[in-house]
């Protein structure tokens, strides 16, 4: 018992016994009844206290786990970088024309050797489109698409939506295990395709998306 519960105990008893201004007996054995009263709710309230501050420590250390651990899987705080080294890439006179109208990458997760650009047949198509490939020593091969026309895909595969920042695309592997992101920039479709001679390799998925954001 407080001091200040014990001053509100004094004016009960002084208001219950008004001729009486010096403790007696019945003022003693009320002190010590309500002295027991508190005792007995004192380890009620710290029985439900501490389980209450065990919970919320146990809540706190599992969120400090979680958030330790995004940052070390890449989920918090790095907007699923990829780890990969990237090389810068410059482009050719050839593609530094296309790239007067449509962007075009700078950034590539293996050395460019060789670009070179097509522009595919133009039948019932109002914008202009190229396809420009992009390749390595080793087999590994980028082909970027980009068109200013409407683009309806007809092949039945089931996108993945992906996002990166202020990047937002769709990835697909399609059934020649070529994987595919593609995305909208200013009402101009790019579509962006890895392959390698080796069946097995594949790229991840972040690669494709830090190579697209580097398209200026």
């Amino acid at each position: 018992m407080d001091e200040k519960e014990l001053e509100s105990l004094r004016k009960t008893m002084t208001a219950e016994f008004p001729d009486e201004f010096q403790f007696n007996n019945r003022m003693k054995e009320k002190v010590k009844n309500e002295i027991r009263k508190d005792n007995e709710m004192n380890p009620k309230k710290k029985f439900i206290l501490g389980p209450a501050f065990s919970v919320v420590f146990v809540i706190g250390a599992l969120a400090l786990f979680i958030f330790i651990g995004g940052q070390e899987l890449g989920f918090i705080g790095e907007n699923n970088a990829s780890d990969s080294e990237m090389f810068t890439y410059e482009p050719t006179e050839e593609i530094g024309e296309i790239n007067k109208e449509f962007k075009i990458p700078t950034k590539f997760p293996f050395e460019v050797t060789d670009s070179f650009a097509s522009t595919p047949p133009t039948q019932n198509q109002k914008g202009n489109r190229y396809t420009i490939d992009f390749v390595s020593s080793n087999g590994q091969q980028l082909t970027l698409k980009v068109t200013s026309n409407e683009v309806i895909y007809t092949d039945g595969l089931e996108r993945e939506e992906v996002t990166s920042g202020d990047f937002t695309g769709q990835y697909v592997v399609n059934e020649q295990n070529v994987q595919i992101l593609s995305w909208e920039d200013n009402n101009i479709h790019y579509s962006l395709g890895y392959m390698s001679e080796n069946q097995e390799s594949s790229l991840p998925k972040e690669d494709l998306i830090e190579v697209a954001k580097s398209a200026k």
